[in-house]
């Protein structure tokens, strides 16, 4: 059996034997739901909750090694514990406390790794959320993954105003764009329903265009904006979504990057756009520059707009959230494919 593969039954045991609720993330996660790759650690989420981390932390010191000094605040600042196996592999245990990372571990499934090697692994659409990070208060979709061309950061309807379905009428603005590589090869935007407005970072011209999500379609063909959106800066974009009484909606978008801006409206018919269910921050490509975003506002028509603001970091693996800002109340959103959660 390989080496990985029986560190993590150890771990997984480790964890049974106490009753944790717990998923096995990363590497062996991508290896099954995936193409095979190299991996050299074992990545964990271990649901901790908040203010509640230290015992969890005191019985793994007790019978793993630590990688860093002072493992214990480090894993209390930065919620994740780095740990040493016997043999000297690496072990990355996160201290899950977030909606997202609840329902991970309650979405897993028990997968046979290798012949008798049962392993509780992330489900494959909670695994394409853990490819986001931020960094600097930008959140940075990856390039360059062969597996994963559609990555999405999803505000569910539901969730942020309590209905199935945004208002027939709202704004959104956003800052976006891409790093240098690939210009052309992938693509940024905001989706509306089914309906993703994007543009091509680095291409000349931009290529702004406008696709349905679930198959790609063009609705409005690579379009020239006038200027060539520069790879490495962030443009500005505002939708202005208004939904008909014949339930077509129609689309005003204007990007612009300081200087030069380009506008174009369209007509989308409902059966195009389907529901105003949830809107996305979107990269799509399998290959070339990461995707950045900053400064996301949706406004619904209620006094206050709610503003990505300060974004704040969890060093877990590759899993991370992004904090909203409505008034002095904090709001931290949480993608997966098809949903998206968020804590007050």
């Amino acid at each position: 059996m390989n080496e990985l593969t029986s560190l993590a039954l150890e771990l997984q045991s480790f964890c049974e034997q106490r009753n944790w609720r717990f998923c096995l993330i990363g590497g062996l996660a991508v290896q099954h739901w995936g193409e095979p790759r190299f991996t050299k650690d074992v990545d964990m989420t271990l649901l901790t909750g908040f203010g509640n981390e230290e015992p969890f932390i005191a019985e793994w010191l007790a019978s793993y090694k630590s990688r860093v000094p002072d493992p214990a605040s480090f894993a209390l600042c930065n919620r994740v514990l780095l740990l040493r196996s016997s043999s000297g592999i690496g072990i990355d245990i996160a201290l899950g406390a977030l909606p997202f990372e609840e329902s991970a571990i309650a979405h897993a499934k028990r997968i046979e790794l290798e012949p008798g090697a049962y392993l509780r692994i992330c489900s494959a659409e909670d695994l394409i959320v853990m490819k986001a990070s931020v960094s600097g208060g930008i959140l940075r979709m990856a390039g360059n993954h062969p597996n994963d061309g559609d990555q999405r950061l999803l505000l569910d309807a539901e969730r942020v105003t309590g209905r199935e379905v945004f208002p027939d009428a709202f704004q959104i603005e956003a800052r976006l764009g891409g790093n240098p590589g690939g210009e052309g090869a992938y693509h940024v935007g905001v989706s509306v329903g089914n309906v993703r407005v994007l543009f091509h970072p680095g291409y000349p011209s931009g290529g702004f265009r406008i696709e349905r999500v679930d198959n790609h379609w063009p609705l409005i063909g690579n379009t020239a904006m006038g200027f060539d959106p520069p790879a490495g800066k962030l443009l500005r974009l505002h939708l202005d979504v208004q939904r008909r009484p014949s339930g077509d909606v129609e689309i005003q978008a204007v990007l612009s990057n300081g200087g030069p801006t380009f506008r174009k409206s369209v007509v989308l018919a409902a059966g195009e756009i389907g529901k105003l269910d949830h809107i996305g921050l979107d990269r799509s490509g399998r290959t070339g520059g990461d995707g950045l975003f900053d400064d996301f506002v949706l406004h619904l028509g209620e006094p206050r707009p709610w503003r990505a603001s300060g974004s704040i970091q969890c060093t877990v693996s590759t899993l991370r959230q992004t904090c909203f800002h409505e008034g002095n109340a904090q709001r931290c959103s949480y993608q997966s494919s098809k949903k998206c959660f968020r804590s007050r």
